[in-house]
């Protein structure tokens, strides 16, 4: 969108022209007015409506603050124990992550039972391309206690990774959250292909 500054204000407050006089100093400078002088230059529904795109503008970036960067098994712990605390039924997190391991992304893929869940990779590989990750996590519960990775948790791991190669999106670990602990089928030698270190230059501890 290749706008001016007096059309972008124009366009946000609803009219077909605005004064450029307000702008000579610069957004900051327009943003940086109390509520009443806004209203006064402005008129109070438009003056509403610049603080709310404000308002929206320092949210966005509080968002992007608040990221976490998860460059380590026990960060993805951190970040997802309180989300699968005390659940009842086994539930599948993919956690898209950009090339700093920031996280871009996250999404419940699964629900199942108290030991199993259908993981559809056709849904969790479109939300990766969508966000445009550089790699990916997965995560998941085990509502018995024991952390031990299954069979078949085992084939999944192999089958998205298999699967994220082929796509240019490696899978960096998957993890099995328990209330108390996780287990990390990259640091428990199940995940050969590929490591933190490896894919993302970061030393593993």
């Amino acid at each position: 969108m290749h706008l001016s500054n007096a059309d972008l204000l124009a366009a946000l407050l609803g009219v077909h022209a605005v004064d450029v006089s307000c702008l000579e100093a610069g957004w900051k400078a327009l943003f940086g007015q109390a509520p009443y002088e806004l209203e006064k230059t402005f008129g109070t529904l438009h003056a509403a409506r610049l603080l709310a795109a404000l308002e929206i503008g320092r949210r966005t970036l509080a968002a992007k603050e608040q990221r976490p960067r998860l460059s380590f098994p026990k960060d993805v712990f951190k970040f997802m124990r309180a989300e699968l605390a005390g659940a009842s039924q086994e539930r599948m997190f993919v956690l898209a992550l950009n090339a700093r391991n920031t996280l871009l992304a996250k999404q419940c893929i699964a629900t199942g039972y108290v030991d199993t869940c259908q993981v559809d990779l056709r849904e969790m590989f479109a939300l990766l391309f969508r966000v445009r990750a550089s790699t990916f996590v997965l995560v998941h519960n085990h509502p018995s206690g024991d952390l031990r990775p299954s069979v078949a948790d085992i084939a999944l791991t192999k089958r998205m990774a298999y699967a994220g190669k082929l796509l240019g999106l490696p899978l960096l670990d998957h993890l099995i959250l328990g209330d108390n602990g996780y287990v990390s089928m990259l640091t428990e030698g199940l995940l050969r292909h590929t490591s933190y270190l490896e894919a993302q230059c970061l030393k593993i501890r």
